[in-house]
């Protein structure tokens, strides 16, 4: 028979048994163990030896190793250092070669322009001489100084009523000048242009009148601008280049002139149209008779032209308190700069013209002389300035109703200009004798002619110069160091070097 204690009993023992710790090992298992630890523990030891050893050992080697490195390195420094000291002083010294070559480069390029720019104002804008010399009606032109007088004698020889080297002519002079008159413009050509046949009174009375009207082609000197053609027509000299200027703010001429003479003779001058008359001779004009437009308002054709002819004639029957008459007429001149010559405005000023010169030589009587000029001429687009013959080529007509133009054998006037042509420069001496005035241009004729004389003596003693040869040597030389600063600009081999270009392309980048 079971009992139940020992049932109960029973489980619990064997629980109590599980949870019972083993038995430790027994004493000989212990020391083997401590045997193979104490082992162990050496060999580790001997290893870790070995490893410091070993370790020093090797720091040693890369001690000496870093050593060697460092002066290697040290070394390469150096030489790139000394590298690049070369490369910067290569650079250097191609900067200068090249910037002195430069230099010198420009500085022939200087040189050669300042010569021909000391060539071209000493011959194409010319250099002005004046004199400062006035012509006096007491000393004539001939037997001057020497107690000879070669000219004959006449009634008042020697004044201003009389004449001064030529016996007088004409007591009183009317002067118009139509601007921009150009010769075909006053002859007959019949081409049906609207600038042609407009202006036929010149023409005609030239043909059927020859001892009292005379018609010639007027050429002016360049350049063709009013103020320097005034200049010209009443100085009788060559104004220059430098003059184009002051076409907007005339000077007033102080050297001897046609006006100057006839107000130091006491005569009595009066202007009418253009305004650079006053600007040119401030103070010569009869104040409460003359009448100053305007003359660079191209736009308006009439105002000045009606002014000129409305005051014109009534001064012709008031001979009295004149001895010039000065009448500048612009229309012509404005027509051709607004429209052009071939225009049918440029036809209707031509024919104002003709009607007026027409109506005004009907009032000129036997002591007065009438003289129609143009300044200048015009290009086909109506300017002027330069030496086209377009430009340079105007008209003269000279006008008296006593009849002392005649010839021998009357001829008709010029079919164009290129036929008997006449200077304008050669008004001056030409006008100052027939009233009766100095004239300064015989004395500078004659001293002109002595001077060309002896100019071309000196010339035959002088060193000849080739100029063309001189000229193709400075353009030659010109080209020799031209090419030499050329040949001599390309360093590329002297200064290349990989790392500077690295660093410029990175600088290139960065800019970028």
């Amino acid at each position: 028979m079971t009992h139940p204690e020992r049932t109960i009993e029973q489980p619990a023992r064997n629980a109590a048994a599980q949870t019972a710790p083993e038995n430790p090992p027994p004493p000989s298992d212990y020391k083997t163990i401590a045997a193979q630890f104490a082992a162990a523990k050496r060999a580790k030891e001997a290893a870790d030896a070995d490893r410091k050893s070993t370790d020093s050992g090797k720091n040693n080697s890369d001690k000496q190793t870093g050593g060697a490195e460092d002066g290697h390195s040290k070394d390469q420094t150096s030489a790139r250092e000394r590298h690049r000291a070369a490369l910067e002083a290569a650079r250097r010294t191609a900067y200068q070669a090249r910037w002195l070559w430069t230099a010198g480069f420009w500085l022939w390029l200087l040189v050669v322009h300042a010569v021909g720019i000391a060539y071209f104002t000493s011959g194409f804008l010319l250099t002005r001489l004046v004199l400062e010399e006035k012509s006096a009606c007491d000393v004539p032109p001939t037997g001057a100084g020497s107690g000879a007088d070669l000219l004959p004698a006449w009634e008042g020889k020697g004044s201003v009523e009389g004449g001064c080297w030529h016996p007088r002519t004409f007591e009183r002079a009317v002067v118009v000048v139509v601007d921009a008159l150009r010769y075909d413009f006053a002859v007959p050509v019949g081409d049906g242009e609207a600038f042609h046949d407009a202006f036929p009174f010149l023409w005609e009375t030239a043909v059927r009148q020859p001892d009292k009207a005379f018609l010639r082609p007027f050429i002016a000197d360049p350049p063709t601008s009013t103020l320097q053609r005034l200049k010209g027509l009443t100085t009788g000299t060559l104004p220059t280049f430098v003059d184009v200027g002051s076409s907007f703010s005339g000077t007033a001429i102080d050297e001897d002139n046609l006006l100057m003479q006839l107000r130091d003779a006491g005569k009595r001058i009066v202007h009418l149209g253009d305004d650079t008359w006053e600007a040119l001779f401030p103070g010569y004009f009869e104040g409460n008779l003359s009448r100053a437009y305007d003359s660079f308002n191209v736009w308006d054709l009439h105002t000045v032209d009606n002014g000129v002819i409305e005051h014109i004639f009534p001064l012709m029957g008031r001979t009295s308190e004149w001895d010039l008459v000065i009448g500048h007429c612009l229309g012509v001149d404005h027509a051709g700069h607004r429209y052009g010559p071939n225009h049918p405005e440029m036809t209707k000023k031509l024919r104002q013209m003709d009607g007026f010169i027409r109506d005004l030589a009907a009032t000129i009587d036997d002591q007065t002389v009438l003289i129609v000029v143009g300044d200048h001429g015009m290009d086909s687009k109506g300017d002027h300035g330069g030496e086209s013959d377009d430009e340079v080529e105007a008209a003269l007509w000279m006008y008296s109703p006593k009849g002392i133009f005649g010839r021998t054998k009357p001829r008709p006037p010029p079919a164009t200009a290129k036929i008997r042509p006449v200077n304008q420069i050669d008004l001056v001496p030409t006008f100052a004798l027939l009233m009766g005035i100095p004239d300064w241009a015989a004395i500078f004729s004659a001293f002109a002619a002595y001077q060309e004389a002896t100019l071309q003596k000196c010339k035959s003693l002088w060193a000849r110069f080739d100029l063309k040869f001189m000229v193709i040597g400075i353009m030659a030389l010109g080209v020799i160091a031209l090419l030499v600063y050329v040949s001599k600009g390309d360093d590329d081999e002297v200064i290349e070097d990989e790392e500077l270009d690295l660093a410029e392309k990175r600088l290139e980048g960065i800019a970028l």
